[in-house]
């Protein structure tokens, strides 16, 4: 087993990645990727990804209640024609 602590190093990656994604994927772990000894990247099972999300959204939904969409700008905007004196 390559993963020390929850961390590899660049080079551990590049040479295991397979078995560091498997890791993430199957014993939901995540997985910090070091260089010179600082941590640089970090990988995340996709489920706690899409459940960060989905608690973002419902505490903003809880303090502003439901937002409108608003147009985009650039459709309300009103160009006037300039005649040109050439």
């Amino acid at each position: 087993m390559l993963v020390n602590q929850n961390s590899v190093t660049a080079t551990q990656l590049k040479l295991h990645v397979a078995e560091i994604l498997n890791l993430a994927l199957f014993q939901r772990a995540t997985i910090y990727i070091e260089r010179h000894g600082r941590r640089i990247a970090k990988i995340v099972p996709v489920e706690q990804i899409e459940s960060l999300q989905t608690t973002r959204e419902q505490t903003l939904r809880s303090f502003y209640g439901a937002l409108p969409d608003f147009p985009a700008p650039a459709s309300q905007r009103f160009f006037r024609k300039r005649q040109s004196l050439l």
